[in-house]
């Protein structure tokens, strides 16, 4: 049997760039046929189906890829939420360092500092990720996937907001250093990295919009949850399905608003 994770992976660029496709995740492949029916697979989402004929070559899903059957599904595509929350709120420059703000380096980066207070020993970090806080690239042209020749540095200095929040006469204020990071591609990914705080630096425990972590636990489909960014703001809704690719979209007839590929994919697909 293909490793199916694998053979995804391979073929996500050919089967996401298919007129109407809008998902890909593994599963399990429902037919009419007993021979294939139940079989593990990969599963193609769309928005409809079309007979063949209405279709160009190119435009046709193979019945197979990579060794791994294919199975053609209906479904809506994901839209962003309205956030619960000003998406500014999340963007600003804070005097208070918390969770669901925006953060990076000095002008290359943007994204969303996770955890504000996690401890190292006994030193107080924050929790965001790798591509956010250390990766960078000599090469002016980088490849279109981010994870390809990038470099990662210890001890960069890390800011608040990040580069792409920066309002017109607002300054970033320095808040600590890259302290740790930790990065693996494949089933699992693993993008994170720690943050030493600034002796100066004020940080809160609280999420922005969420309010102090106290646990943590796997996602389970069904479970409702509530999630806090820079990218989109505050959002609740129910876990559909875990381990999801898609092609997020603005608005219902928006454009495609970003992908995740085979190293930062979605570990939760949610729903309102």
């Amino acid at each position: 049997m293909p490793d199916l994770q694998q053979a995804l992976r391979e073929a996500k660029a050919l089967l996401m760039a298919k007129p109407n496709v809008h998902g890909l995740e593994v599963g399990v492949k429902v037919s009419d046929n007993p021979e294939t029916n139940g079989l593990p697979c990969i599963v193609v989402k769309v928005e409809r189906k079309l007979e063949p004929h209405l279709l160009s070559t190119d435009a046709l899903i193979p019945k197979d890829v990579n060794g791994a059957l294919t199975d053609v599904i209906v479904e809506p595509r994901v839209v962003m939420f309205a956030s619960l929350t000003p998406l500014a709120e999340h963007r600003r420059a804070r005097k208070i360092m918390c969770g669901g703000i925006s953060t990076g380096r000095s002008l290359n980066s943007t994204g969303t500092l996770g955890l504000p207070s996690v401890y190292q020993g006994t030193r107080r970090c924050g929790l965001s990720n790798t591509h956010v806080w250390a990766a960078y690239w000599e090469d002016p042209n980088p490849p279109p996937y981010w994870f390809e020749g990038w470099q990662v540095r210890d001890g960069l200095p890390l800011y608040q907001p990040g580069a792409l929040d920066l309002a017109t006469g607002t300054k970033q204020a320095r808040t600590g250093a890259l302290l740790q990071w930790n990065v693996q591609g494949g089933p699992g990914a693993t993008d994170s990295a720690l943050q030493l705080w600034d002796a100066a630096t004020l940080v809160s425990s609280r999420i922005l919009g969420l309010g102090v972590c106290v646990a943590s636990a796997p996602a389970e489909v069904g479970q409702h949850i509530r999630v806090s960014n820079r990218t989109t703001g505050t959002e609740e809704g129910t876990v559909l399905a875990t381990g999801v690719t898609e092609r997020i979209y603005t608005s219902p007839i928006g454009a495609s608003y970003f992908d995740y590929d085979g190293l930062i994919k979605m570990t939760l697909c949610m729903g309102p």
